[in-house]
């Protein structure tokens, strides 16, 4: 389906922006919005400058962008337009069929046979949206690795950092402790300072998060909302864990012991 469209491109037929007179040399065009954003690097609208067959300059206008479409990483135009700039391309490369699904064996079976000395390579539409989303399955899958990696190294180093600083206010706490506080509101009092540290580290991180991600969701993409949410639970979680066992840690020790390091 189409993501995003021009004002000048009626939402009721799409198809027909690549028949809009954008003036002398200009030519509608459609494309993949992924690959007008991270192929191309422009915007809806933009126009992109090519030499036609005649070594004249020919200019692409994107008027709209498909998205999750069979078509990606081909440039879509008019036929008439097409042949002006480029005679020599001769007929039509590639044909899309539409069959009822319980005919859909025959039919392949039937083109199979009727254009075999033509070089037919018949691709169901299933097949290539799926090897488009096995590359992109797999650059995810490594930067989730690497990124729970990140993770898993960060909660280890949280803790460190905790424990050496609790453990820096053991004579503190004891004499905390002397003086009539008691262990629970030392452990609160500690939850409260290292928590409040946590949770402006986890906002900086989601706040630059989004960010990086803002143009790809502006752009049409989906974003993996559930797994962010359990990977920010995840690290909360972590850090209260460490948090809670540096202080009952540190709250624990001997009183004299304490006293004599204050």
């Amino acid at each position: 389906g189409f993501a995003r469209r021009i004002l000048e491109v009626s939402p009721d037929d799409p198809w027909a922006g690549l028949d809009l007179d954008l003036g002398a040399g200009v030519v509608p065009a459609i494309v993949d919005e992924s690959v007008l954003v991270w192929n191309f690097g422009l915007r809806l609208g933009d126009t992109l400058t090519l030499a036609d067959s005649r070594g004249r300059p020919l200019h692409l206008r994107f008027v709209a962008t498909l998205s999750g479409s069979i078509l990606r990483g081909h440039v879509l135009m008019a036929a008439g337009r097409l042949r002006e700039g480029f005679p020599e391309a001769g007929g039509a490369r590639v044909l899309l069929v539409q069959s009822p699904p319980a005919q859909a064996a025959a039919a392949a079976a039937w083109l199979l046979d009727g254009l075999a000395d033509h070089g037919l390579e018949l691709t169901p539409s299933r097949e290539r949206l799926a090897a488009f989303a096995a590359v992109e399955n797999t650059y995810l899958a490594i930067f989730m690795a690497l990124g729970g990696l990140g993770l898993v190294l960060g909660c280890f180093g949280l803790g460190a950092v905790v424990v050496r600083h609790v453990v820096e206010r053991r004579g503190e706490m004891a004499l905390l402790r002397a003086l009539g506080f008691s262990r629970r509101a030392l452990l609160a009092q500690v939850l409260v300072e290292h928590a409040a540290l946590l949770s402006a580290g986890l906002a900086v991180g989601l706040v630059s998060g989004l960010v990086a991600v803002l143009p790809a969701v502006t752009g049409g993409g989906t974003a993996p909302l559930r797994a962010a949410a359990l990977w920010c639970l995840g690290i909360a979680f972590s850090g209260l864990a460490w948090i809670l066992a540096a202080a009952w840690w540190s709250t624990r020790s001997r009183l004299i012991e304490g006293l004599r390091d204050e």
